[in-house]
């Protein structure tokens, strides 16, 4: 499915898929949501059912509403292996930063070739600044 939205073009045909969920409601109907990662680093859920006038609909996400978003649907395995381990003692700190425009891009740049989600490339820079 592709489709534009806010001049941004969302397509499942080239984006990743992370994972999927399906529910089950109304007694055998069915609703099932897909999490994808564009290239550009961009999230989006596409939602279908085989409720009768259920049509598929892309849904943007900023960063936090997609870790939200697989922390409710997917399965822990999923998860890590989209948005980085998960400490079980809490440890994580969250940081809000304010880059340049050019700083972003090379960010995405980065997770675009190496795979990496971008708060695992901003912790590997910073603990190698820090000598760790």
């Amino acid at each position: 499915m592709r489709k534009v939205i806010n001049n941004r073009l969302y397509d499942t045909g080239t984006a990743r898929l992370v994972g999927s969920h399906q529910a089950e409601v109304d007694g055998g109907s069915y609703v099932f949501g897909d999490l994808y990662r564009k290239r550009t680093s961009e999230y989006f859920v596409e939602t279908s059912g085989t409720l009768v006038g259920m049509e598929r609909t892309i849904t943007p996400l900023s960063y936090d509403e997609a870790r939200e978003w697989a922390e409710s649907h997917l399965t822990a395995e999923e998860y890590e292996a989209e948005f980085g381990p998960v400490s079980e003692g809490g440890g994580d700190e969250v940081v809000s930063a304010r880059v340049s425009a050019a700083a972003k891009r090379a960010l995405e740049r980065e997770a675009q070739r190496t795979g990496e989600t971008q708060t695992a490339i901003l912790e590997r820079l910073l603990l190698s600044l820090a000598g760790e």
